[in-house]
């Protein structure tokens, strides 16, 4: 897709359109946030993988959006989110097993 906003006079016409450039700006500004959101998809599963399926990476990945956008700059927060929620899951994880380990009827009792 070629960025008209580096075009001369492009700026103009995104503003001279119906509904401005806002929409124009906003479907950028999405389709660069989901290129960050597949990255540190792509990040969890290279450096989590061993310890989480697929499932488990993209609730944690919703869930860390879902915290970002309560901040001023998700993009930023977002990777860390992430990373802190693969940690925990992971930690919750190793617990199951130990509590599974040594006695069963505890893994089930909230």
């Amino acid at each position: 897709m070629k960025n008209r906003l580096f075009e001369r006079n492009s700026a103009e016409e995104v503003c001279d359109q119906p509904e401005g450039g806002f929409r124009y700006l906003t479907g950028i500004c999405l389709e660069k946030f989901q290129a960050i959101k597949d990255r540190v998809k792509e990040h969890l599963e290279k450096e989590y993988g061993e310890a989480l399926d697929g499932t488990s990476i993209q609730q944690i990945i919703n869930e860390a959006d879902a915290l970002a956008a309560y901040t001023a700059f998700p993009a930023l927060f977002l990777p860390t989110l992430a990373d802190e929620k693969a940690r925990a899951v992971i930690r919750w994880q190793g617990k199951q097993k130990l509590m599974w380990a040594h006695s069963p009827g505890y893994a089930f009792a909230v």
